[in-house]
């Protein structure tokens, strides 16, 4: 698997959307662009957006936004807003993925796409933000994307990540936007999102945690899931996480912990960039002790090059007892 920086105006627009929604980290991450565009949102679209993302916790605006488009044929050359109405094309798209959403969550997302993503980004349009993107973000962005290019060519983490999940020697693309941070996410189709101001070694934290989702195809391991799930000390550390860092339901808390456990067992054997341990202990108040005891797992139980990640997933679960 090779990794190959791009860039792209329309996710960069998306992940803007973290601002917008008055997203607290993203705040405090670009305070000087909040007061300059946050002050264009009427007041009525204010409060009809607190209204829609007061479910969503602390979570990213950005990423079922990216999500949706990515799955479009040429998303980097369509309109946003064009692509965003267009709601037919985008759960047939998404249905070839290899993510499924329901249907209450697709009704989520366009009721708040239509209600508050659009409005949004035609306030951004009307202030120019398209020039203000092209003048002050993309010579960053393009300069970033040369340099991280030059430091990937110099990682081998095809075998290490397709010992567990089959990557085909596939290009991943890691799209890089100036307001994605804190997180990146992963998108459809080999595709990923990350910040340009990440250093070098945070960027490899990242591509080798992303590119895992999903680890395995839910559904033939539904039920370990469900037995991992009612595990009391899975459910005492679920409760237990951070707000920043809180994942719900619980199988999306429980597939964090595993690609988590994937992407440090790859990253502890190409860089010296942590503790694996400490990180564990340390991230979302130590409630990623699955990653902790599936990090163990992977150390001690070699995958047979025959077996399946979903059959080896089910050991392990089978592993730790009722």
């Amino acid at each position: 698997m090779r990794i190959k920086t791009a860039i792209s105006y329309n996710f960069d627009l998306l992940c803007f959307m973290n601002i917008l929604a008055a997203n607290q980290s993203s705040i405090d991450e670009h305070k000087e662009l909040f007061e300059r565009f946050y002050p264009l949102v009427s007041s009525k679209l204010r409060r009809r957006m607190n209204f829609y993302t007061k479910f969503w916790g602390e979570r990213l605006m950005s990423s079922p936004l990216t999500m949706l488009i990515s799955s479009l044929p040429n998303f980097n050359e369509r309109n946003v807003i064009e692509m965003l109405k267009s709601r037919s094309e985008i759960k047939e798209a998404m249905g070839k993925t290899t993510y499924a959403f329901t249907r209450i969550q697709y009704w989520w997302f366009f009721k708040i796409i239509n209600k508050v993503i659009i409005p949004l980004l035609e306030i951004l349009e009307n202030a120019d933000f398209k020039d203000f993107w092209e003048t002050e973000r993309l010579p960053l962005l393009t300069k970033r994307c040369e340099e991280l290019n030059e430091f990937m060519e110099q990682q081998n983490l095809n075998e290490l990540m397709n010992r567990f999940v089959t990557f085909d020697n596939l290009d991943f693309n890691v799209y890089l936007c100036s307001f994605v941070s804190p997180h990146g996410h992963r998108l459809c189709d080999n595709t990923m999102v990350s910040d340009y101001i990440y250093d070098n070694d945070t960027t490899l934290l990242v591509v080798t945690h992303e590119p895992f989702h999903p680890p395995y195809d839910y559904k033939k391991v539904q039920s370990a899931v469900d037995k991992l799930a009612n595990m009391p000390w899975v459910k005492a550390a679920y409760k237990s996480q951070s707000a920043g860092d809180r994942y719900y339901p619980i199988k999306e808390y429980i597939e964090e912990n595993i690609v988590t456990a994937l992407g440090i067992n790859v990253l502890v054997q190409v860089s010296n960039l942590l503790d694996p341990n400490e990180y564990f202990k340390e991230r979302s108040n130590g409630a990623f002790v699955v990653s902790a005891r599936f990090f163990d797992y992977l150390r001690e139980n070699e995958k047979d090059a025959g077996q399946s990640f979903e059959e080896y997933f089910i050991k392990f679960v089978d592993s730790l007892g009722v």
